[in-house]
Formats: C-alpha cells, sequence, structure tokens
C-alpha cells in the first residue's frame, strides 16, 4: 500500500478538526479557493534564490500530519478546491503521500512543486502521476553549470533524471498529471531562454512556467543572483515568443514586474492577460 491513511473515509477526516473557529465562521466563503502550503521548511539544496532559506532556522517545526489534515478538512468544508504543496522539499517528508490521499479524500485537486533531487518508486510514481493534478520541477537553467551555480552541484542531472522519468512513466501507466517546470529568470540565466524551452520541449513535459527573479529570501542576503534588467526581461520575452511559436510545450511567463506591464502592453495587447495590479501573466 503506498499511504496507510487510504483507509481513512471523508467522515474521519472532517471529524478530528480541532480548528472549532474556523468551523463557526459566520460567512466564509473560501468556494474555489487554491492553498498553497509550504509543507515543510526542510531542503537538501541552499538554492541561491530561495525565498525560504533565510527563515528555515527559525520556522519551528512543520506541521504534523494529524493537524495537516485537520487544516485541509476546514478548506474543504469552507469551499476550498485545490492544494499546492510547497517547501522546502516536500518529497522529503515521510508523510508526502499520506497527505497527498488525504486532501484526494476530501475532493482537494492537488499539485506539487519539487527541486526533482528525488525521484519516487516505481508505486508511487504511478500513483502521483494518476492522482495528482500537476508535478512541477524547478529548473533554472538549460545547461548544468548555470543550474548548478544558482540551484547547487549535481541538481541539473538529478533534475532532469526525475522528469524523464515523471514522463517516460506517465505515458506506460496514461496518467492524467501534467507535467511543469518552473523557471525563473535572473542575470545569469536570461541569455539561454530559447534554448531552456527547446529543453523543456525535448523533455516532453506540458508547460513550462517562467517567472521572473524576486528580491528577498537567500537572494536578499547575498545579494545574487540578481534580477535581469528591464531591456533584458523585454529581450526574453519577446525571443520567448517567437521560440514558442515552434515548440509543442505550452509557455507561460508570470508575476512580471509592474515596471514590465506597460511595455507589455503595447507589443503584445490582448495576449497579455492581467491579474491585479502586480500580478500579469502572458501566454504562447
Amino acid at each position: 500500500m503506498i499511504a496507510p491513511t487510504s483507509h481513512l473515509s471523508n467522515n474521519d477526516i472532517e471529524s478530528r478538526s480541532p480548528f472549532t473557529l474556523i468551523k463557526s465562521a459566520r460567512g466564509v466563503n473560501l468556494s474555489g479557493a487554491t492553498m498553497s502550503w509550504d509543507f515543510t521548511k526542510v531542503c537538501n539544496l541552499a538554492c541561491r534564490h530561495c525565498s525560504n532559506g533565510d527563515d528555515r532556522a527559525v520556522a519551528g517545526k512543520d506541521l504534523d500530519f494529524q493537524f495537516g489534515v485537520h487544516m485541509l478538512a476546514e478548506f474543504a468544508a469552507l469551499g476550498g478546491r485545490q492544494l499546492h504543496l510547497l517547501g522546502g522539499e516536500p518529497l522529503l517528508r515521510s508523510d508526502f503521500l499520506n497527505i497527498c490521499v488525504a486532501a484526494r479524500k476530501l475532493g482537494l485537486r492537488t499539485s506539487v512543486t519539487t527541486n526533482g533531487w528525488l525521484t519516487p518508486n516505481k508505486d508511487a510514481l504511478r500513483w502521483i502521476l494518476t492522482n495528482l493534478a500537476t508535478i512541477t520541477v524547478s529548473i533554472d537553467g538549460s545547461t548544468e553549470a548555470t543550474n548548478d551555480l544558482i540551484r547547487g552541484k549535481g541538481s541539473f542531472k538529478r533534475a532532469l533524471h526525475t522528469t524523464k522519468a515523471l514522463v517516460a512513466e506517465r505515458d506506460m501507466c496514461n496518467g492524467t498529471a501534467r507535467l511543469n517546470i518552473s523557471h525563473t529568470l535572473c542575470q545569469s540565466n536570461v541569455p539561454e531562454i530559447r534554448s531552456m524551452l527547446e529543453l523543456a520541449d525535448s523533455i516532453g513535459v506540458d508547460s513550462i512556467a517562467v517567472s521572473v527573479l524576486k528580491e528577498y529570501g537567500n537572494q536578499l542576503r547575498d545579494g545574487w543572483p540578481l534580477p535581469p534588467s528591464t531591456d533584458s526581461y523585454l529581450s526574453a520575452i519577446c525571443e520567448a515568443s517567437r521560440t514558442a511559436t515552434l515548440l509543442r510545450v505550452a509557455v507561460v511567463l508570470f508575476e512580471i514586474p509592474l515596471r514590465v506591464q506597460e511595455a507589455l502592453r503595447l507589443r503584445f495587447g490582448d495576449a497579455v492577460r492581467f491579474g491585479g495590479d502586480s500580478y500579469c501573466a502572458i501566454h504562447f
């Protein structure tokens, strides 16, 4: 059995919640909401741009399995529909699959972002490929040298291995999970945007989601890597638009800085989708 929690019924899970203040709240409606949960602060890497790296030492203990399930039950009861597991590295928690099973029983569409260092065994791989909504692997360079300078020695080869294993196993088991690569643009990798998209396409993932480096966490402490300049970022977006037309993989650039948004409006018009004052995404 992949996860020992698979015997729990929905009633078992929902009846154990201690969050009585939330449960009794009137007028609370989270219909359709997504919860992004930093499932653990523990990580085997020390990425130079990690947003969680600077507070890992003082973060305290991770929410344990029992209380995690309680939280998810409350979230689902209030109308929540999607769960995104983040870290740290979620796969380092021994109860990762247990939480995924519990979330599924609660009707939550569950996704995970991983650094790709760990490849689950065959049974676990098949389970997540047929039960999770999206599996995202983080890769921050099209070459080993570029990626490993940001994410650490050996991370490129391990992430490639895991991503290729996910693609191959999904084909074998007719899995339904969407496979995605997460890529963070910075000064050191922005010249590789074309080759990065081509790499994602060659691996066979469904999409690559490209964001821009944010100046907090480890980056704020170390002062490196640096975000791309506005001009180089615009050039990267233009290169991505040209390259995407030649590829099968879907390309999404998101969390585009405000300083770039007006230029995008002028250049791409209706192709740019806005979701508020501080969010912008462009889909190719």
